[in-house]
């Protein structure tokens, strides 16, 4: 199962610095189908609304 990361709204940008976090969001990706699973996560095909293109998402897992 997906788990979606959720955005911090306290969270900013102080003196020119770039939050590097990259949190996707469950209405920018369509999750299509699993592509592969291994040691480190699992990969999936999914849909980017923006792009509107399929990509490869990997997901990584906690442990």
């Amino acid at each position: 199962m997906i788990e979606w990361a959720e955005t911090d709204p306290e969270a900013e940008a102080r003196d020119g610095d770039v939050l590097a976090e990259f949190t996707p969001s469950q209405d920018k990706f369509l999750v299509e189908a699993p592509i592969g699973k291994g040691g480190m996560g699992e990969v999936f095909l999914v849909t980017d609304k923006d792009l509107r293109r399929q990509v490869a998402m990997k997901i990584q897992r906690r442990d």
